[in-house]
């Protein structure tokens, strides 16, 4: 209690319970930080070990070319931003949803850089000794991957591999890729033997795009199994 009317400036003591109080706070905040970040680990793998079942089959190839198992990188991938919050999960009413937003979808379409990003949620880069980056990516049940090799780029979605070569091709070239082993016109490990076929080409003022099935493997994570 002080009295009134004379000065109240903090004192050595205040000074000392101050500097205790603040070290103490820091301390359980670490603590607190440490508990938060390790729980919203779990619920996160917890959520994406119910949730993922199959994996792109190229993705696969991709990474046994380089030594590497799709069950060596999964552990690395991270949640997407605003989670768990964001990204919003649709509802079972889809066609409503899509027709009631549907200026919104275009709209976000026209602005991404590739609208196989779009729908992307949880990620990891993954270093690969003849790539310039490679990301594999959880989209809604499935595990995708984008990866570049100079200036050819990779993108795979729900059993569809996306081969942009960087580079336009004569319209007979175009024609004649159509029904054609990919592994004739793309020359990569992880294509060789895979038997997949070019279905469609897409042209643009960007290049040439090869579209390839190859459907989709079961896969469940590592520790969901």
């Amino acid at each position: 209690m002080t009295d009134q009317g004379h000065p109240d400036a903090p004192s050595a003591a205040d000074a000392h319970r101050m500097r205790a109080a603040r070290a103490k706070a820091r301390r359980e905040m670490a603590i607190a930080e440490k508990r938060f970040a390790k729980r919203s680990r779990e619920l996160f793998l917890e959520e994406i070990g119910a949730t993922v079942r199959s994996a792109s089959p190229f993705l696969i190839a991709l990474l046994a070319s380089d030594g590497l198992t799709l069950d060596d990188v999964v552990g690395q991938i991270v949640p997407g931003y605003g989670w768990p919050q964001r990204p919003r999960i649709p509802s079972g009413n889809r066609s409503w949803k899509m027709r009631k937003h549907a200026f919104r979808h275009v709209r976000a379409a026209l602005r991404a850089d590739d609208p196989f990003e779009i729908l992307s949620m949880h990620g990891a880069s993954v270093d690969l000794s003849s790539y310039t980056s490679a990301k594999v990516h959880i989209v809604a049940h499935s595990i995708e991957v984008r990866a570049r090799l100079k200036t050819v780029t990779f993108s795979t979605r729900f059993g569809v591999l996306r081969i942009a070569l960087g580079r336009c091709l004569p319209d007979t070239l175009a024609i004649g890729c159509v029904g054609r082993l990919v592994e004739e016109v793309v020359d990569h490990a992880s294509l060789r033997g895979s038997g997949w076929l070019i279905t469609d080409i897409e042209t643009s003022e960007n290049g040439a795009t090869l579209i390839v099935k190859t459907g989709s493997v079961a896969y469940r994570m590592p520790w969901a199994r």
